[in-house]
C-alpha cells in the first residue's frame, strides 16, 4: 500500500532525470515529486476529500507514421496513463499520476483517509529502466507547488 507523505521514499537521480519538484526537463521543470512504488500497490488517500477528475496525462491522439512494433507499443501504453485528482477544499487539488482508478473512485465521490483511489501503473511500459513510482501534483489556487512544502505545512500547522 502506498500512502504518499513526506517519509515516503521518493525518486532521486536516475537515467531519466530527477523526481523532486522543479528539477531540469529540458524546456520545461518537473510539477511535482515523485514517489517510489510498485506496479499493482494500492494508493490510498491521505485525505478526506472529493474525487475531482481522472484523467490523462499524455495525449490520446493516435500514433502517425510509421512506428517500429517497440515504439507501438510503448506509445500504446502511454496512452493508458491515469490519474486521479481529489478536491480536498480550500482550493486545493492534488493529483496522482501513474495511477489507475479504483472502481469506487469516480468524479463527484467522496473518499475517506485511508480508501484506496486506485492501483500504481507500470511506468516501465512507457519509460524503459525508469524507476517505478507515483507523480504528485499539488494545486493552490490554480497553480502548481511543491508537493513536499505543502505536506510539511500541513504537518506542521
Amino acid at each position: 500500500m502506498v500512502i504518499l507523505q513526506t517519509h515516503a521514499k521518493k525518486r532521486g537521480s536516475d537515467d531519466w532525470g530527477q523526481g523532486h519538484f522543479g528539477a531540469s526537463r529540458g524546456g520545461r521543470l518537473h510539477n511535482g515529486q515523485d514517489y517510489l512504488a510498485d506496479v499493482g500497490n494500492a494508493v490510498v488517500s491521505p485525505f478526506y476529500a472529493t474525487v475531482s477528475k481522472i484523467g490523462f496525462p499524455y495525449s490520446q491522439a493516435g500514433p502517425s507514421g510509421h512506428y517500429t512494433p517497440e515504439q507501438k507499443s510503448r506509445f500504446l501504453a502511454k496512452r493508458g496513463m491515469r490519474y486521479v485528482e481529489l478536491d480536498i477544499g480550500q482550493q486545493t487539488k492534488v493529483r496522482y499520476f501513474y495511477v489507475s482508478p479504483h472502481p469506487n473512485a469516480t468524479v463527484g465521490s467522496h473518499v475517506n483517509m485511508g480508501d484506496v483511489i486506485g492501483m500504481v501503473q507500470d511506468l516501465d511500459a512507457v519509460y524503459d529502466g525508469m524507476p517505478l513510482h507515483v507523480h504528485a501534483e499539488v494545486w493552490l489556487e490554480g497553480k502548481r507547488i511543491n508537493p513536499d512544502e505543502w505536506w510539511l505545512n500541513r504537518i506542521n500547522a
